[in-house]
């Protein structure tokens, strides 16, 4: 992200100080600060930028956010004014954010100025609101009224990671600067948490509903969409990353207003933010430079800016100069890491949205580095204390990076980062593998047979990924693993809701199904669908990869080589239509989201017009209904058929 101009930032400070009217002391010239903190910017002194608080708000008992001197202040928030401010006529200047297209209008755009503002309108009536009538029931899980000790938008120190009242006392007594420990306070004025706190309600609720429950496909216990939220009233790293994500990926929606929920609180955000000049990607983008402000500066344990980092640049900051770990000294503190590897998921999360294959990869990079310790035979790191269930954390973290590092080995052609051949990792995760790697069905737990046998395909994936397919030896080992796995599935995978109906049915014997029916499948359970399609896909590769020898010894059963090659695209296609056939079963956002690469590689495999013309249609409606980005797909699949494509129209701004 750029980090701002000078100039911008002497004009926020001016702007700033012509609001004020206090007086000045006789006999003392003050000095604007020009990189200062804002409350110094505000009472026209010079701020000898100390921080993480600087010597003037020291001494005179203010609170210090000398850390929002590092990016410009968000001059323009939803909500963010009431009846007792000014408004100030400021341009807004948009952080630096990627984006393929936009929904509505020029997120750079200034504000409308004056009452006429819709959000300042809106601001207005939701705040003549008392706080405990804002949020009624229904919105309980994200309740960010002031009891809830929210701290403010305005980021905190990068030392501290989580909200108490510890940190409240130690600056009303005037005390030194805030420490590493997990348990560290910021608390909020009032101002700074009016400005914001409507938003990042309305986007947490978003984040726990939607995009939270796509991380938790290998959970059975949901922890991104349940316990990320509660951990965000007390964590801003984990806050700032949530709301981020799902600003990003309403902004991509093509119509955001059919899946948030109608309550009366967010018909009237729905209607503010419609009117508005700021859009969904523009909140996006302010909550993502926040998060990775926060991540960079707690890895380095620096403060200094880090706005031009890219994702790789930001955890290469808390690299040791002897290894590539992050470094763990006597002071770990396992509560803030757990913290930063969740925030560090929702940010690949985030880039994921966009198709930002580096920006992707680099967060994946972190994670992985931050999950190193816990991965490891010999370390013994504590227990996060101040995480609600810390272990259920790891693993959500573990199994979400384990199926996005197969993603990537695959679409960027390398090795996963995760090797499978480290049973007693895998083991520690989960599953119940033999010396050999092998699945031993007798230690699968009955209630969770769906969700172990969704993880034990993730690492036989990884392992596809990472076989040189054209050995003989490792494609017949990789394939003796797929039957294996295939032969012990239970019903749950075997698609209990297909159509066309079973031939005898009353239906299937008034016409022939080609004229009423397509095939499409249906499964109750997410994990299995996802699964079966990520088989299918698996096969699919097996098959495209095929050893030049093992092909053509196959052969010899074949009358002569071309039938053999009509029974092997008979046998791709097979495995595409399976896969199509759960994605025209219109399952839900969930399994839509992880059916992409199987979508892909089965287009690939399709020779027939209108089959791949309903592809392109499926991945096309993805976009649109999940806010994904799709576009680069189409156009691959489109240049490998010979076909032209047309990218569908967007509301792209210029």
């Amino acid at each position: 992200m750029s980090s701002p101009h000078r100039t911008s930032q002497r004009q926020v400070g001016r702007a700033l100080a012509s609001s004020q009217n206090g007086t000045t002391t006789p006999g003392r010239e003050h000095q604007r600060s020009r990189k200062g903190c804002p409350e110094c910017r505000k009472r026209k002194i010079k701020c000898d930028e100390r921080k993480p608080e600087c010597g003037q708000c020291r001494r005179s008992g203010r609170v210090c956010r000398i850390i929002d001197s590092l990016f410009r202040p968000h001059t323009y928030s939803f909500l963010a004014s009431s009846s007792s401010q000014r408004t100030i006529g400021l341009d807004t200047e948009a952080p630096s954010v990627e984006r393929p297209r936009a929904r509505t209008a020029t997120p750079g755009s200034p504000p409308p100025q004056g009452g006429s503002d819709p959000i300042h309108s809106t601001a207005r009536s939701l705040e003549s609101r008392h706080a405990q009538d804002l949020y009624d029931d229904e919105n309980a899980l994200v309740d960010l009224s002031y009891h809830v000790g929210l701290a403010p938008p305005a980021e905190p120190s990068p030392q501290a990671l989580v909200n108490t009242s510890i940190q409240h006392e130690q600056e009303a007594a005037g005390s030194g600067p805030l420490t590493n420990d997990s348990c560290t306070l910021l608390n909020a004025t009032p101002e700074s948490v009016d400005r914001d706190r409507y938003e990042i309600a309305f986007f947490l609720r978003y984040f726990s509903e939607e995009p939270g429950r796509w991380m938790d496909v290998c959970c059975d216990h949901p922890y991104f969409s349940e316990q990320v939220v509660i951990l965000s009233s007390i964590c801003p790293l984990v806050r700032y990353a949530a709301v981020a994500l799902a600003a990003k990926q309403l902004g991509y929606m093509k119509k955001p207003e059919c899946v948030v929920r109608q309550t009366q609180n967010h018909k009237s955000m729905l209607q503010a933010f419609s009117e508005s000049s700021l859009d969904f990607l523009w909140y996006g983008a302010k909550y993502y430079d926040k998060a990775i402000q926060i991540l960079a500066q707690q890895l380095s344990r620096e403060e200094r800016s880090t706005s031009h980092l890219s994702p790789y640049g930001v955890y290469q900051t808390g690299l040791t100069p002897q290894s590539n770990d992050l470094s763990l000294l006597g002071d770990y503190d396992s509560t803030a890491t757990t913290l930063q590897v969740l925030a560090a998921c929702m940010l690949c999360q985030y880039e994921d949205l966009s198709a930002t294959m580096r920006a992707w990869s680099g967060h994946l990079h972190g994670i992985y580095k931050l999950l190193r310790p816990y991965l490891s035979d010999t370390m013994n790191i504590p227990t996060a204390v101040h995480v609600p269930q810390p272990m259920k954390a790891i693993n959500a973290v573990y199994w979400f990076f384990a199926l996005n590092d197969m993603l990537d080995g695959y679409v960027n052609k390398r090795n996963t980062r995760l090797d499978f051949r480290k049973i007693c990792m895998w083991r520690r995760m989960g599953l119940p593998l033999d010396d050999s790697g092998n699945l031993m069905p007798s230690y699968i737990d009955e209630a969770h047979a769906e969700t172990i046998l969704f993880k034990a395909l993730i690492r036989l994936m990884c392992q596809l990924v990472n076989s040189d397919m054209g050995n003989s030896v490792e494609w017949n080992a990789i394939n003796e693993q797929f039957d294996r796995w295939q032969a012990i599935l239970p019903l749950s995978f075997s698609s209990t809701i297909t159509w066309p109906p079973l031939a005898g049915s009353d239906v299937a014997q008034q016409a022939t199904p080609s004229e009423l029916f397509i095939h499409e499948s249906w499964f109750p359970r997410d994990v299995c669908a996802i699964s079966m399609a990520f088989y299918h896909m698996g096969r699919m590769l097996l098959l495209i990869h095929r050893p030049v020898e093992a092909f053509l010894r196959s052969s010899h059963n074949n009358p002569d080589l071309l039938t053999a090659y009509h029974t092997l695209q008979q046998d791709l296609r097979r495995h595409a239509m399976e896969i199509l056939a759960i994605a025209r079963g219109a399952p839900n956002s969930t399994v839509r989201k992880y059916l992409l690469q199987p979508l892909y590689v089965a287009g690939r495999c399709l020779a027939d017009t209108g089959e791949r013309q309903e592809l392109l249609g499926i991945l096309q409606q993805i976009d649109d209904d999940l806010g994904v980005f799709t576009d680069y797909r189409q156009k691959d699949l489109s240049e490998e058929w010979g076909i032209p494509y047309k990218p569908a129209e967007k509301d792209i701004v210029p």
